[in-house]
């Protein structure tokens, strides 16, 4: 669900977001502060698109105004409300004007599994009345060069193409954007230049600042821009146009994570930071993965290792260790093929190792049943899905002798002292950010141990068992 919360920080926010967070219903949730003009709440909420209205005791006021706002917009909005101990009289006033939900604090599970069921109820008896697509993806390199902005094409064209899923591709590299380049296309209008008319970004806009390439539409960033931005109201009207639009949405960002940016991470269901197994990039990854939990959206980050299987010096089973994440998703290492595709500005051929990497990347988004497809491929002695025989060969842990895992098997493993090294270094900024009273152990939620998670685990238990290594 989407909501966002009217306040202006009349209670403890960060609690509030710490429990709605957990609940893992919301896939956008945000604060804006409460406003009595009923074209500014009806303009708010027709960008934000929210299943929900959360408020509190400082936006009470203006009830009636959001009452009316979000029914224009919608009539299935939910409105709720957030507060301490309310009187029986101020609760009957709340529902006399819509509110169907009281959340109570300190905003634990005991206190919100209720009402926050019901409001999921609610939403999903109504789910055709919101024509809104969820399946909205960011990529987030850790560094420039490791990769995102092939795999963000990649497995656009795979959404596109295979899964006959209507996808938009939206570069948001402001100084170095490629992938018109890499699509040999000429999108009309770069979108930074769009963004900064003051004209109402609607789907007609939008369809102008599109080029396509069969079912993928795509946005071009424009021509490189030192400093460049787009003005974060109207990155969430591109959003907002594109989400009744397009059934997905991919978003190519770059490593500086931008104001724009940033809007961007706040309003995807999954944000894949990608990475590559080098020790520099591993830290920069970390340091990637503190500021998205400083920001409240480690609980969206997915890991993927780009060119797994190259010539590093760290073993596999440390990357979750260096990471923090009870799983990632590696991808198999074909620089000729990448650099064919770059020069046609055509897919990677779907069956290669990589090809099919992507296949199962574009499976995973489009919530595909990945042992299903599998079978499809009708690839012997396979009973894994796409990602989790990825992640087995690279462990190690089946003793296939294929390539990949070859490559890693015979690597030199990275020191324990090293590893010491780089985990502490990243730790000490954990740490701080803790000690700021920013949310910095947010890190460790993670969602709770899949197969895939526990096929990784078995795998590193074996290896390091084998080896007689020395244990963390």
């Amino acid at each position: 669900m989407r909501c966002i919360v009217l306040s202006a920080q009349a209670f403890d926010w960060p609690l509030l977001r710490g429990g709605l967070e957990a609940s893992g219903l919301f896939t956008c949730l945000r604060r804006f502060e409460p406003v009595a003009d009923a074209d500014r709440l009806e303009g708010l909420i027709r960008q934000q698109i929210p299943h929900v209205v959360v408020m509190d005791g400082s936006s009470f006021p203006y009830l009636p105004q959001v009452r009316e706002a979000a029914a224009r917009v919608n009539p299935h909005i939910q409105l709720a409300a957030v507060g301490g101990n309310l009187s029986g009289d101020e609760l009957l006033a709340l529902m006399r004007n819509g509110v169907r939900e009281y959340l109570p604090a300190p905003f634990g599970m005991d206190e919100l599994s209720g009402p926050l069921t019901r409001l999921q109820q609610r939403v999903e008896a109504s789910a055709a009345s919101f024509s809104i697509s969820e399946d909205l993806f960011v990529f987030l390199p850790a560094q420039a060069g490791v990769g995102a902005t092939t795999l963000a094409v990649q497995s656009s064209l795979a959404l596109a193409e295979d899964r006959k899923r209507k996808t938009l591709l939206v570069d948001l590299d402001l100084s170095n954007g490629l992938i018109s380049y890499l699509l040999r296309l000429n999108n009309p209008v770069p979108l930074s230049e769009a963004l900064s008319r003051d004209v109402e970004l609607d789907e007609g806009l939008l369809k102008q600042l599109v080029g396509s390439r069969g079912r993928l539409d795509v946005t071009r960033s424009s021509e490189m821009q030192i400093g460049g931005r787009i003005e974060p109201a109207r990155m969430i009207e591109l959003l907002a146009a594109a989400r009744r639009r397009y059934e997905t949405i991919c978003v190519d960002v770059s490593e500086a994570m931008e104001e724009h940016a940033v809007v961007a991470l706040q309003e995807a269901r999954e944000i894949f930071l990608v990475c590559t197994p080098q020790v520099q990039v591993l830290y920069l990854a970390r340091k990637r993965m503190l500021e998205l939990s400083r920001l409240g959206l480690a609980g969206r980050v997915r890991v993927i290792v780009n060119r797994a299987g190259s010539n590093a010096k760290v073993r596999p089973e440390q990357v979750a260790d260096l990471l923090g994440v009870a799983e990632y998703l590696p991808v198999a290492n074909d620089y000729p093929r990448v650099s064919e595709a770059w020069v046609s500005g055509d897919r990677i051929p779907p069956k290669t190792d990589l090809g099919r990497d992507i296949r199962a990347l574009a499976a995973w988004m489009s919530s595909a049943d990945i042992v299903e497809e599998q079978a499809k491929e009708s690839r012997p002695k396979k009973n894994l899905g796409w990602m989790e025989g990825v992640r087995h060969r690279l462990l190690g842990s089946k003793g296939g002798g294929e390539a990949a895992g070859g490559a890693a098997a015979a690597s030199e493993p990275l020191d324990q002292a090293a590893l010491n090294a780089l985990a502490g270094a990243v730790s000490q900024n954990a740490g701080a950010q803790v000690e700021s009273g920013e949310p910095g152990t947010a890190l460790a939620r993670v969602a709770p141990a899949s197969k895939l998670a526990r096929i990784r685990r078995a795998g590193a238990a074996k290896a390091k068992g084998a080896s007689a290594a020395p244990g963390r």
